[in-house]
């Protein structure tokens, strides 16, 4: 496995700085390939409804929300690009309303570039579900590869990677596709980078700078909103490792400012255009993008297992720097994952009013939309160390018992002496990952799967129509939120429709964040206009507009809008909705395959002067 040195951050102080050779109970090749292996079958096994009884093609965890909205984003990245677009902005939806800033919105553009073949072939549904299935494993593994540093159980390392890819954070946003907490990579490998810059110098500081600067274009092109919550949450760490380890990073002073102006100029350079796209761009929006703020919920932290299991552990990691480091990180995360003044407590469905640290936050800009609930995530990668330390340390402690015990007994004492240290070295193992076993009896495993066929007007109908042909559907595509109405995701699988048919059609709607009077987000304003009118048809479970009330001000929008289809896929499911835009209109609809379609757009003398 070659030689390597041990972590100053890592060891315990007053420890001879000199070269060990890490134990290899297996080989190495097959340590990595069965650590893989692992996570692959257990990552198999939660998204079983799509890979072993449905259709990756076709078949999709949620029939609503965010997976529309993910599917959308995996395939206009290759569209555009291939079709010579701006990545960063789309006519696809809210097409003659404004369009929509992809920069403002979490459209994972970096994944999606990665599974841009996968996309290209298969579809973008198929992309979304690889995307899912593929990012516990990598998040995993390279968290594996981080512990390795610092530990030398392999089941400390192990239980490191399957602590932070299958966290309760990531199996909480798994079935929504977020890629933004589900792809967990920004952080083991900042943390293996700066082992190399620190420690290792395998690469000269000036390549591990551009690697860590390439590393946060990509986080950038991921979630801009976690590597803010990591950038709020690394200062505390920072500060607690140069108390700690003050003379190592000092003799490597050099090595840390050539690497930091390395990373600050390729990030700076290569993010220039994207950042002030992103705050100052078109469409771009002012403050929060949601009316509400939630707390972290008690299932997004860890059991009481892992962190009991941290606590009794302190005596076997209280000289070890990194764990400190580690301890501090993750209770400020888990302090600030409580959100500010206002913050609506997940739990309760009320709003705090007691002051929390994250008020100091809250109101500044770029962190003033951070949902704070995502702050757990890095309470999970710091709760990854510190139990990779902690049994790293238990076995550690048998074994130099059970070395001491093995002496005496060459002199005449019982096999029995033996007995007490293999026990707690097997005991702390076992503990360690039954503690992680709670995390998931908490949710429903394999994630349930919605596989209904597309509608056939959008296979057979939306096909054939000239591109960029400006679309209404009911359900109207929007998310619902109103001081009387609750949140509710309406029309969100047109988008995947949409998506897989290559963008044939434009939407006049979306599940986006887009701003309204003021740069506000629009889902901080009430629902009004047209927009209320056309949602309280999409849901029965809404009081009706009149077919006599606001005809005109819905004619004119969608003349405004240059409507040129309205559609009602499963028109026997709106009846109502049938009835009011026939009133609309001025004519019937068109049937087509189950669907009521009124083609053409409204002409100029109909609408309001």
């Amino acid at each position: 496995m070659g030689t390597l040195v041990p972590s100053p951050l890592s060891r315990s102080r007053g420890a001879p700085h000199r070269s060990s050779r890490r134990p290899a109970p297996f080989s190495t090749i097959g340590l990595h390939f069965g650590v893989i292996g692992l996570f692959l079958i257990l990552s198999v096994i939660v998204w079983g409804h799509v890979w072993l009884t449905g259709h990756p093609t076709h078949t999709i965890t949620l029939s609503l929300g965010d997976p529309g909205g993910e599917t959308f984003w995996f395939a206009w990245l290759p569209w555009a690009i291939l079709h010579g677009h701006n990545p960063f902005f789309t006519n696809a939806l809210y097409a003659g309303r404004g369009g929509v800033n992809a920069l403002a919105n979490v459209s994972a553009m970096f994944p999606a570039l990665i599974l841009s073949p996968v996309t290209l072939l298969f579809g973008p549904i198929a992309a979304f579900n690889v995307a899912g299935t593929l990012s516990p494993v990598i998040s995993g593994y390279f968290m594996f590869l981080l512990a390795r540093k610092f530990t030398h159980f392999a089941p400390a390392q192990i239980l490191a990677g399957l602590l932070w890819a299958f966290s309760p954070e990531v199996v909480l946003n798994l079935p929504f596709g977020h890629l933004s907490d589900v792809l967990g990579l920004f952080l083991p490998l900042t943390g293996l980078l700066a082992y190399d810059v620190v420690i290792e110098h395998k690469r000269r500081p000036w390549v591990d700078g551009v690697l860590f600067g390439t590393l946060v274009i990509a986080q950038f092109f991921t979630s801009t909103e976690v590597l803010a919550i990591d950038a709020v949450c690394a200062p505390v760490g920072v500060a607690v490792g140069i108390a700690l380890a003050r003379r190592v990073l000092w003799n490597s002073r050099r090595a840390l400012v050539t690497a930091a102006g390395a990373a600050i100029a390729v990030a700076a350079i290569l993010l220039a255009y994207p950042v002030w796209f992103a705050v100052a761009g078109p469409r771009h929006i002012t403050g929060p993008p949601w009316p509400f703020d939630y707390n972290a919920p008690l299932s997004g932290y860890l059991t009481w297992g892992v962190l009991v299991f941290i606590v009794v552990s302190i005596p076997v990691w209280r000289t070890r720097p990194l764990a400190w480091c580690a301890a501090f990180t993750g209770i400020w995360a888990s302090m600030l994952s409580w959100g500010g003044t206002g913050t609506l407590i997940f739990e309760q469905g009320t709003h705090s009013s007691l002051w929390r640290p994250w008020s100091l936050f809250e109101h500044l800009p770029l962190f003033s939309n951070i949902e704070t609930f995502r702050f757990s995530d890095v309470v999970a990668f710091c709760a990854a160390i510190l139990m990779a330390i902690s049994l790293d340390g238990w076995q550690k402690s048998a074994t130099q018992k059970a070395a001491k015990r093995a002496k005496k007994r060459v002199q005449g004492p019982p096999r029995s002496l033996l007995a007490l240290p293999v026990g707690i070295g097997i005991g702390a193992t076992v503990a360690a990952f039954a503690a992680l076993v709670p995390i998931a009896a908490t949710y429903t495993l394999p994630l349930m799967e919605h596989s209904t066929p597309t509608p056939a007007w959008f296979t057979h109908e939306a096909i054939r129509l000239p591109q960029g042909t400006r679309v209404l559907t009911i359900p109207f595509t929007v998310n619902e939120v109103g001081p009387l109405l609750p949140l509710k995701l309406l029309g969100t699988e047109v988008m995947a429709y949409q998506a897989e048919d290559s963008f044939r059609f434009d939407l006049t709607g979306g599940y986006m964040v887009v701003p309204g009077t003021g740069g506000i987000s629009v889902y901080r304003r009430p629902l009004g206009g047209t927009s209320e009118i056309l949602t309280r048809l999409s849901d029965p479970g809404l009081s009706r507009p009149a077919l006599s009330s606001n005809i005109a001000e819905v004619r004119t929008s969608l003349y405004r809008w240059e409507v040129q289809v309205a559609v009602i896929p499963q028109s026997a499911r709106y009846p109502y909705a049938v009835r009011y835009l026939t009133a609309v209109y001025g004519r019937s609809p068109v049937e087509q395959r189950g669907a009521a379609v009124w083609y053409g757009t409204i002409r100029r003398s109909q609408a309001l002067p």
